[in-house]
């Protein structure tokens, strides 16, 4: 059953990610990708004062988002010059949260979790 809720799960988050691709814009996906990390980030206790570690070069995150290289870096200017992150070398901190999830079109998924017949 354990197994079947990872599976529920990372199913979702493929269904989440291909939906962003389709049907926002690159700005928009920007910020999801950010939302995303955060929280992730945080379930782990790796954020601190809205500011968290972000390693992914700009190859890497235009893969996932599906757009080129160079837009990458213009979006990062212009969530910065938004006032919605700061970037400071390889960290990221949110500024302005509720900015960010507006841009994102943000709507956090609930946990699927274990039915209480299984605990």
């Amino acid at each position: 059953m354990a197994m079947f809720l990872s599976a529920q799960r990372e199913r979702v988050a493929l269904m989440d990610a291909l939906t962003r691709i389709g049907q926002t814009s690159s700005l928009e996906r920007m910020a999801g990708l950010i939302l995303d990390l955060h929280k992730r980030l945080s379930a782990a206790g790796l954020v601190e004062a809205n500011r968290f570690d972000f390693l992914l070069r700009q190859y890497e995150i235009a893969d996932v988002l599906g757009i080129s290289v160079v837009h990458v870096s213009r979006i990062f200017n212009e969530l910065v010059k938004g006032g919605v992150i700061r970037r400071h070398r390889k960290q990221i901190e949110i500024v302005d949260k509720k900015a960010l999830a507006r841009l994102a079109h943000w709507t956090p998924q609930k946990n699927i979790s274990a039915p209480s017949w299984m605990i």
